[in-house]
C-alpha cells in the first residue's frame, strides 16, 4: 500500500476516496448485484445531467419502477450514505484550509482581516475594547425539526471525520495509514448496519441531549481557540500597543430546546425544569473535568514562590466552609495553595450538582438550598475564585500561567456559565391573551378581556399593576394553569438555581403592544415582576407576519410610552430585544417581499428605540434555507440595515445547520470567526453604506410586485393546495419522526395558513421546486426592466454592486435557482392526478423560474446562476447525479403508497422507505428547512 504523503488538493479527491470505501462496503454487505445496480443508477443520472436528455431520466424512472421494495431500500441507503461521505469530504477539505490559516479567498482569517480593516479606517484599540464590553454575539440553538439524521448517525460521522483527517495527514507511514483506513472502513460498516430512521418521535429531553453533544465535543474546545484567535488578531492589528489578555466575553449561547412551547404540547413546566437540570449537570461535568486538569497543572509551591494575601484569605474562608476537605489537604497539599484552591472549587461544583438534585426533588410549598458560599449561585462567584488565583499568579511571576491554562478555564466559565446556554421561553401571544382573560374574569376585573379593543386592553392592563390580583385556580383552563405553572417554575429556577438560567421570554405572533404588556401583567401575578424593584425576564416581541412587520415600529413606540413598561425596561438596563421572524413572512408573501418588510421593520425599530433612549438588540429567527432567512451567515449579517447591529445580535441556529456548523471544533471555530467578524464590520459601517432612498423606493416596488405574483399562485389559486399536497411529500413529511413538534399549529386539518414554515419549505426542497427561495422575484424584475429599460438595469446593477442588502438578496436567489430543477419538478408534478391542474400550475412555475433566472442573471451580470461562485456550483452539480436517483425512487414510492399497493403491512414498509428517502434527499440538499 503506498504511503499517504500529501494533503488533498480538492474536495473531489476526498469524495473519490470516501466514496470508494463506501463502494467496497456495499459490495461486501449487499453483494455484487446491488453494487452493480447502484452504479447503473448513478451512471444513468450522470448521463442525464451531461446530455440534458429527458430520455435518460425516463430510463432511470423505468429501472426504478421495476425494482422490488427491498432493493430500492438498498439503493436509498447507498445514495444517502454517499451524501454523508460527500459532506464529510467537503468539510474535511475546509478543515485543511483552516489549518493552513486561510478562511477567506485572500488567505486571511476573518477576525484578522476585519480588525486590520477597522484599524486602517482609524479605530483605536481603546475604542475597540470599549466596544467589546458592550457587545453580544449569541447563537441560539432551536428545536425546529430540520435535522433528519439520528444522533447515532451524527456520532458515527463525527468519528469518521476524525479518522479521515488523520489518514490524510502528510508523512504517515504504511502502518499508520493502514490503521486509519481500517478504522474508516469499520465506521462505514457500522453506519451501514445501523438504523437510519428514528423508530419513535424524539422527546424534548432527547432533543436537549442531542444538542448538548455540540457543547461537550466541539464548542468546549472551539471557544477558547476563538478567544485566542481574537487576542492574536488584536495584537496583529495594534502590534506595538498594550493588548488586554482578557478581551471582553462578547460570545454567549442560548437554546429554545425545552423552553419553546409555542404549538408544542410536550413542552410543559416540568419539562422546562428538567431541561435546565440536564443542562446544569452537563455544564458541571465539563467544569469538573477542566478543573481537574487545571489542578494537575497548578502544582506551584509556596516554598518556591510567594502567594498573594487575597488568595490566602480565600483559602482560609474555604477551609471554614469545608473543614473536612481542608483537613485532608493539609496532609499532602499544605505547600500547594493553587492546587488547594482548585480542590475547593471542585467541591463547590459538586455542591452545585447537589443543589440541582434538591431542586429536582421539589416538594409542594417547600424549597431547599445549601448554605450560601458552599456552591455557585452565579457565574460571577465562580469567576471570582478563578480571578483570585490569576491575580496571585500575576503578582508573583506567574502571569504566563494566568494568561494560559487558567485563562482558558476562565473563558469556559465566562461563556458557558453554570448551564452552558441560557434557556429562552417562547409562547404564543394567544395563550397569554387567554390567561389574562381567565385571571381577570376570576378576579372580577373584566368579564371578557379578549373582547376589548387594543386601546381598552392597554388602559386596563396599565391600571391593574398595583399589586397581584386575587384569582382562583379552579376558574382557569388547563392551558391557563399550565402557563401560570411555567411562570412559577421559572421563578424557582431563577431563585434556587441560577439567576441567569432564564433571561428571555419570546412572544410569538405579537400583534400589538398589549400582547407584550399582557405577559408583564402575568409576571406581576407570579412575582417575576415587582414594580420599581424587580423584573426577571427580557420581554421579546416576535414580529413574523407582513402586517405585524409593517406595524412593528409603532407597536414598540407605544410600548416605550407606557410608564409601566418603562419601569420594566429600567430594571432591565434600558435594553430591549426584538425578534424578527423570517419563516412565516416568507410563506405568507414570498422571498423578496419578506426580506424587504424585514429590512424596513429594522429601520423603524432602530428609530423608535433611538428616540426612546433604549438600547436595541435584534434577534434574527433564521432557518437553514433561503426561504427561512438562511444563506451564508457572514454575508447576511453584513446585509443588515446600517446601525441595526452595533455589536449586538442574536440569531437562531436550526436543525441541520447546527450539525453542519458545530459538529467539529474546527468547523465551530470557523463559523464563530465568520459571524463575529461580520458583526464587527457591520457595527462600524460608515454612512456611505446606507441605502440610497431611490434604491429603497425601487426595492419597495419590486417587493410589492413580487408579493402579488407569489400570492396569485399560492393563495389566490383555489386549487394550489391540492397541487401542493400531491406534488410534494408533505403528507409523508408530517408523519416523519424528525422532531417533537407537530407540523401544524392546528389539529383541525390541512391548511397552508396553519402549516408551519419548516415543513412547507422542507416539502418544496424535497421535490426541487424550492418556491420559497425565488418565486415572484422574476415577475418583479421583469416588470421593472420592462418599464424602466436600460436605466432600470443600470440602477439594479449598481444596487447589486454597492448595496449589501440587495447583493445578498440576489446571491441567495442565485443559489436557490441553481438548487431548483425544472426537470425534477415536472416529474414530481406527475404525481398530481388531474392533468389540467398539473399542466396549469407547472406552466406557471416554469415561466416564473425562467423569468427569475433571466432577471437575476442580468442584475448580477452573469451568464448563468453562480457563474462567479464556481466551487459552490461544482458542489451542487456533483450532488445532482446522486440526488436524481433518490428523487426517482421517492416518486416511485409515493406512487405505490398513494395507490395503496399491497395492503396495510406493505403500506407500513413503503412509509418507512419513503422516510428513508426523505432523509437521503435532505442530506443531499444540505440546507433543507
Amino acid at each position: 500500500m503506498p504511503e499517504v504523503d500529501k494533503h488533498p488538493e480538492s474536495p473531489d479527491y476526498l469524495i473519490r476516496l470516501m466514496a470508494g470505501m463506501l463502494g467496497k462496503v456495499i459490495l461486501r454487505q449487499e453483494g455484487e448485484p446491488a453494487f452493480r445496480m447502484v452504479e447503473t443508477l448513478r451512471l444513468l443520472a450522470k448521463d442525464f445531467r451531461k446530455s440534458a436528455q429527458g430520455a435518460k431520466a425516463d430510463e432511470l424512472a423505468r429501472v426504478v419502477e421495476g425494482m422490488p421494495l427491498k432493493d430500492l431500500v438498498v439503493m436509498i441507503k447507498s445514495f444517502t450514505h454517499y451524501f454523508g461521505m460527500a459532506n464529510l469530504a467537503e468539510k474535511i477539505h475546509a478543515i485543511d484550509q483552516i489549518e493552513k490559516g486561510s478562511l477567506l479567498p485572500g488567505g486571511e482569517r476573518p477576525l484578522r482581516a476585519a480588525l486590520a480593516r477597522l484599524k486602517a479606517e482609524g479605530l483605536s484599540l481603546h475604542d475597540f475594547e470599549a466596544f467589546l464590553k458592550e457587545s453580544l454575539i449569541m447563537p441560539v440553538f432551536t428545536a425546529h425539526p430540520t435535522e433528519s439524521r439520528r444522533r447515532t448517525t451524527l456520532k458515527i460521522l463525527h468519528r469518521l471525520t476524525r479518522h479521515a483527517v488523520h489518514l490524510l495527514k502528510p508523512g504517515l507511514d504504511v502502518q499508520e495509514a493502514e490503521r486509519s483506513r481500517l478504522a474508516l472502513l469499520e465506521e462505514i460498516v457500522t453506519l451501514w448496519q445501523s438504523d437510519d430512521l428514528r423508530r419513535e418521535r424524539p422527546s424534548v429531553l432527547t432533543e436537549c441531549r442531542r444538542n448538548l453533544v455540540f457543547f461537550e465535543e466541539s464548542l468546549s474546545e472551539a471557544v477558547p481557540k476563538f478567544y485566542r484567535e481574537l487576542e492574536w488578531a488584536m495584537r496583529e492589528a495594534w502590534g506595538g500597543e498594550d493588548i488586554e489578555s482578557h478581551p471582553a466575553p462578547a460570545l454567549r449561547f442560548a437554546t429554545w430546546i425545552g423552553g419553546d412551547r409555542d404549538g408544542n404540547p410536550l413542552v410543559t413546566a416540568q419539562t422546562t425544569g428538567e431541561v435546565v437540570c440536564v443542562m446544569r449537570d452537563t455544564a458541571m461535568d465539563m467544569h469538573m473535568r477542566s478543573m481537574k486538569d487545571l489542578s494537575e497543572r497548578l502544582s506551584l509551591s509556596s516554598t518556591q514562590v510567594r502567594v498573594s494575601p487575597a488568595l490566602l484569605k480565600s483559602l482560609e474562608e474555604d477551609g471554614k466552609r469545608f473543614p473536612v476537605l481542608a483537613e485532608e489537604m493539609s496532609l499532602g497539599l499544605a505547600a500547594e495553595p493553587y492546587r488547594r484552591k482548585c480542590f475547593f472549587i471542585r467541591e463547590k461544583i459538586k455542591r452545585c450538582v447537589l443543589q440541582t438534585n434538591l431542586f429536582r426533588g421539589e416538594r409542594p410549598g417547600r424549597s431547599a438550598s445549601l448554605a450560601p458560599g458552599s456552591w455557585y449561585r452565579h457565574r460571577d462567584e465562580f469567576l471570582a475564585d478563578l480571578d483570585v488565583m490569576a491575580a496571585s499568579l500575576c503578582e508573583n511571576q506567574g502571569s504566563i500561567i494566568a494568561h494560559g491554562s487558567l485563562n482558558e478555564m476562565r473563558r469556559q466559565v465566562e461563556v458557558f456559565g453554570l448551564q452552558l446556554a441560557r434557556l429562552d421561553i417562547r409562547q404564543h401571544s394567544g395563550v397569554h391573551l387567554a390567561a389574562v382573560s381567565g385571571l381577570m374574569r376570576s378576579a372580577g376585573l373584566c368579564p371578557d378581556y379578549a373582547a376589548l379593543s387594543e386601546d381598552e386592553r392597554l388602559r386596563l392592563l396599565e391600571a391593574s399593576f398595583a399589586g397581584p390580583v386575587s384569582w382562583t385556580a379552579e376558574d382557569l383552563s388547563a392551558q391557563d394553569a399550565e402557563l401560570m405553572e411555567t411562570l412559577r417554575k421559572s421563578k424557582r429556577i431563577l431563585e434556587e438555581l441560577d439567576p441567569e438560567a432564564l433571561q428571555t421570554y419570546v412572544i410569538s405572533m405579537t400583534h400589538g403592544a398589549s400582547d407584550v404588556l399582557a405577559l408583564l401583567w402575568l409576571m406581576r401575578q407570579s412575582g417575576l415582576y415587582v414594580p420599581g424593584s424587580l423584573s426577571r425576564f427580557d420581554l421579546v416581541p416576535l414580529f413574523e407576519t407582513r402586517k405585524d412587520l409593517g406595524l412593528a415600529g409603532p407597536i414598540v413606540a407605544r410600548l416605550y410610552e407606557s410608564p409601566v413598561y418603562r419601569d420594566h425596561l429600567r430594571l432591565r438596563g434600558d435594553s430591549q430585544e426584538i425578534m424578527l421572524g423570517y419563516s412565516d413572512s416568507n410563506k405568507e408573501i414570498g422571498y423578496a417581499a419578506s426580506r424587504w418588510y424585514l429590512y424596513r421593520a429594522q429601520l423603524e425599530l432602530r428609530e423608535s428605540s433611538r428616540k426612546a433612549g433604549v438600547t436595541l438588540t435584534l434577534f434574527h429567527g433564521r432557518g437553514g434555507t433561503v426561504g427561512r432567512g438562511g444563506g451564508p451567515a457572514h454575508r447576511a449579517i453584513l446585509a443588515q440595515p446600517p446601525h441595526t447591529v452595533e455589536g449586538r445580535i442574536r440569531l437562531t441556529e436550526q436543525g441541520e445547520v447546527v450539525s453542519d456548523n458545530y459538529s467539529e471544533p474546527s468547523w465551530a471555530l470557523a463559523h464563530l470567526e465568520q459571524i463575529s467578524s461580520a458583526v464587527l464590520l457591520a457595527s462600524f459601517q460608515s454612512a456611505k453604506s446606507d441605502g440610497d432612498p431611490a434604491w429603497e423606493r425601487t426595492l419597495a416596488v419590486i417587493a410589492e410586485d413580487s408579493m402579488r405574483a407569489y400570492r396569485a399562485l399560492v393563495y389566490d389559486d383555489p386549487r394550489f393546495t391540492e397541487f401542493f399536497l400531491q406534488a410534494t411529500p408533505i403528507g409523508e413529511i408530517s408523519r416523519a419522526r424528525i422532531g417533537s413538534r407537530p407540523s401544524s399549529r392546528s389539529a383541525s386539518g390541512f391548511s397552508i395558513n396553519e402549516l408551519r414554515a419548516i415543513p412547507w419549505v422542507f416539502a418544496w426542497t424535497q421535490s426541487r421546486f424550492i418556491l420559497a427561495g425565488w418565486y415572484g422575484l422574476g415577475s418583479a424584475l421583469q416588470s421593472r426592466l420592462a418599464s424602466g429599460g436600460e436605466a432600470a438595469l443600470r440602477e439594479l446593477q449598481t444596487m447589486h454592486r454597492q448595496w449589501p442588502f440587495f447583493t445578498d438578496l440576489i446571491a441567495n436567489a442565485q443559489m436557490t435557482l441553481e438548487k431548483a430543477d425544472l426537470s425534477i419538478m415536472k416529474r414530481y408534478a406527475g404525481l398530481v392526478a388531474d392533468p389540467s391542474l398539473r399542466t396549469r400550475i407547472v406552466e406557471a412555475i416554469t415561466a416564473e423560474y425562467q423569468r427569475c433566472v433571466d432577471g437575476v442573471c442580468k442584475v448580477a451580470g452573469v451568464a448563468y446562476p453562480l457563474e462567479k461562485e464556481p466551487e459552490l456550483k461544482a458542489s451542487l452539480e456533483r450532488r445532482n447525479r446522486y440526488i436524481d436517483p433518490l428523487s426517482s425512487i421517492q416518486i416511485e414510492l409515493l406512487k405505490r403508497l398513494r395507490q395503496g399497493q399491497g395492503g396495510p403491512e406493505a403500506e407500513k414498509e413503503l412509509e418507512e422507505a419513503i422516510l428513508l428517502c426523505i432523509n437521503g434527499v435532505a442530506a443531499g440538499m444540505k440546507n433543507t428547512g
